[in-house]
């Protein structure tokens, strides 16, 4: 078991939800969307505490998960427990049979390499974090397929890793189809420049209509026409007519998972 699988077990267990986590660690809730997919991959050290706290388990628990411990069994519906191995069971028996000194000696070194853990833990959470920048991101999905209706949308705030974000990002779009893929596959958040008309042959977001729609612009001056293309070849391109209304969002500038 991994941490992703524990917290998903523990908020079926307490009926809580990904909304009450976030809330209770000071955190945006695709930040714990990210830990259930991807386990210690993404979680910061400094969560792991509070983590445990609203989960209602001990930090040890969240330790040995974090770790990927494999021997975690579910136990009464409310917490977790795991089977000793011999060689643990061995040391259990040589600690009781110890004198208070011998204890006392044991659980000095055990709270040192316990410690030691947890900080090596918050160290190669430092070594592979990097700033992040806040991008805004409409609740409602940008069609990359049939098209939907455009209307206005809430916002919410999303961190991203400086380094996926493209310069000259304004803001943010759910994708939602699979009419550009590989380009930009479904379900991803595509970065977007405000741009009231894009170059030829770049991908953008446009109303057609008052559809949305993720497509590459085609424009054919020899013929004279427009069209929306999708990369996905299993999409016939949308022609433009005369009497159509085509508005221009703006260019997208790449894409990440989220």
């Amino acid at each position: 078991m991994n941490l992703g699988e524990f917290i998903k077990i523990r908020k079926k267990e307490l009926g809580i939800s990904t909304d009450f986590i976030a809330n209770a660690l000071g955190t945006h809730r695709s930040n714990v969307f990210r830990w259930e997919r991807e386990g210690a991959e993404k979680i910061a050290g400094k969560y792991l505490e509070p983590l445990a706290d609203v989960l209602q388990c001990s930090l040890e628990d969240i330790i040995f998960v974090t770790l990927g411990s494999s021997n975690y069994t579910q136990k009464n519906g409310n917490f977790l427990d795991f089977p000793t191995t011999h060689q643990e069971q061995t040391h259990i028996k040589k600690y009781r049979a110890c004198d208070e000194r011998g204890k006392g000696m044991v659980d000095t070194v055990l709270g040192y390499e316990y410690n030691r853990t947890v900080d090596l833990l918050n160290k190669n959470d430092n070594e592979r974090s990097e700033p992040t920048v806040t991008i805004q991101v409409p609740y409602e999905s940008m069609a990359a397929g049939f098209g939907n209706y455009l209307s206005d949308s809430s916002y919410e705030k999303i961190d991203f890793p400086v380094s996926k974000v493209p310069n000259g990002t304004d803001y943010g779009v759910r994708i939602s189809g699979d009419s550009m893929n590989p380009t930009i596959p479904d379900g991803c958040i595509a970065f977007v420049r405000c741009r009231p008309a894009i170059e030829n042959g770049k991908i953008g977001l446009f109303s057609l209509n008052g559809e949305g729609y993720c497509k590459r612009l085609e424009v054919d001056s020899e013929n004279r026409t427009i069209s929306l293309v999708s990369d996905n070849d299993k999409y016939k391109p949308i022609k433009v007519g005369a009497e159509d209304y085509l508005h221009t969002y703006g260019e997208v500038l790449g894409w990440a998972e989220i």
